[in-house]
């Protein structure tokens, strides 16, 4: 894929809304947006979630899942994000990792008792119901 055609598609999911591209091209685009989080000035955090939440409503559950990670790998600790990501391990039944996830997130969130983090913190409670009801 071409750099014009890189940076528009990317431009797209930044911006919530799934690209129309092929497999292969969004997963090109998912990575490219974790080497752009890598340097400063990269996405924004608002720009992740809305790309995630993007890709999670249109159940593309497996490059939603990698956003979230190379999130979470190279700018740490977001509740919200956290959350997309135990929510994706869940619905592709990784359960025992979700259960790992979900509890780490419980911890941070209640240490950043934030608006966000606490709001985040019921949506969890949620989570271990549906890691349990599916087990």
């Amino acid at each position: 894929m071409n750099d014009d055609k890189l940076g528009r598609l990317t431009s797209e999911l930044l911006g919530g809304a799934v690209p129309d591209c092929l497999p292969d091209e969004l997963d090109d685009v998912v990575g490219h947006i974790g080497s752009l989080l890598a340097a400063p000035g990269g996405p924004s955090l608002e720009q992740v979630r809305n790309a995630t939440t993007a890709l999670i409503e249109a159940r593309l559950l497996t490059p939603a899942r990698e956003l979230t990670l190379h999130w979470s790998n190279r700018r740490g600790f977001d509740a919200t994000i956290e959350k997309q990501l135990v929510q994706t391990l869940i619905e592709l039944g990784d359960l025992d990792e979700a259960e790992l996830r979900l509890a780490d997130a419980v911890e941070q969130a209640r240490a950043l008792n934030t608006p966000q983090a606490i709001k985040e913190l019921s949506e969890n409670q949620g989570q271990r119901g549906r890691i349990a009801k599916q087990r």
